[in-house]
């Protein structure tokens, strides 16, 4: 992320443009983000002052998965690519929600299925450390 400041920054999916999100550029909400070695104009990031600032409502008894290939680079055990991100994570939904089995225990299957990231070795590992026993609960039902 060459524009980013030193925090986690989310990528979005939107184009980044000098012209779109402006107030929210201004704010430091959203900022410039490219993987490395990009040579595109990169996407939006949302910033932690967007959440804070923007985002309304509450998340209680919401499961937040974030995937990234450094965004959590303290709590990986290496940085991945962005496509290894992507494979991981869906091994990790594919155990998460079907399974319904903890946090440890997708992570420990996620861990076999998707190897180390070829190019820069690292593996997914999840944060807090409190999450281990946590299960995704099955979706309610409303009439």
């Amino acid at each position: 992320m060459e524009d980013a400041p030193p925090w986690v920054v989310f990528f979005s999916g939107e184009p980044y443009s000098e012209a779109k999100q402006f107030s929210e550029q201004m704010a430091g909400q959203v900022v410039r983000v490219r993987f490395v070695g990009e040579e595109s104009n990169g996407y939006f990031g949302i910033t932690p002052l967007f959440v804070k600032q923007k985002m309304n409502g509450k998340f209680s008894k919401t499961a937040i998965i974030m995937m990234g290939c450094d965004g959590l680079k303290h709590y990986w055990d290496g940085t991945v690519s962005a496509e290894h991100a992507d494979t991981a994570t869906i091994h990790l939904l594919k155990h998460l929600l079907p399974e319904r089995i903890t946090v440890a225990e997708a992570i420990v299957k996620t861990r076999e299925e998707a190897e180390p990231d070829p190019i820069f070795e690292g593996q997914m590992m999840f944060y807090p450390i409190y999450a281990a026993a946590y299960t995704i609960p099955e979706p309610s039902k409303h009439p």
